[in-house]
């Protein structure tokens, strides 16, 4: 099954990898957001279902950006008002990638197969399902928009 090909492809990159929290030395955390204003009309289409984000970027021929969340996680929350909500980043989610939103209560089959040593976590893979990329810990808009600009440059190759 491909979507088994993902998760094996995904869950290997990830023991692989150094992973690094990146988070803001005493920023201050913003007012809290609710997960349903992640699907207001300005933003960009989040898909809560991983299997239909896939299809939707093997369709389209875009990354992923898969953005893992808990509830009642205040880094969570910040990196939703502050990344998720910024201008700059629903242009950028709109136009070059395919966003898909996994919860840990709600998404725990996908996530099982999946090392998430903290919330948030940040994937950006290929439609083929390869990790480009990853962040873990909160990250603020910047680091977002850094985040994109180099995956973006590496698919230009």
């Amino acid at each position: 099954m491909k979507s088994d090909f993902f998760h094996v492809v995904l869950v290997t990159a990830l023991a692989w990898m150094t992973v690094s929290t990146q988070q803001p030395a005493g920023a201050e955390m913003p007012t809290m957001l609710s997960s349903a204003s992640l699907g207001s009309p300005v933003a960009p289409i989040w898909y809560d279902s991983f299997d239909e984000g896939w299809r939707e970027s093997k369709r389209r021929g875009l990354p992923m950006v898969v953005f893992i969340t808990s509830d009642n996680c205040i880094y969570c929350d910040a990196m939703k008002k502050d990344a998720w909500c910024n201008e700059q980043i629903i242009s950028q989610l709109q136009k070059n990638f395919v966003a898909i939103r996994l919860q840990r209560d709600r998404d725990s089959a996908v996530l099982s197969r999946i090392k998430v040593p903290s919330y948030p976590m940040t994937l950006v893979a290929s439609p083929e399902g390869k990790v480009l990329d990853h962040r873990v810990g909160y990250q603020p808009a910047d680091q977002v928009r850094e985040l994109f600009s180099k995956v973006a440059g590496r698919q230009r190759r």
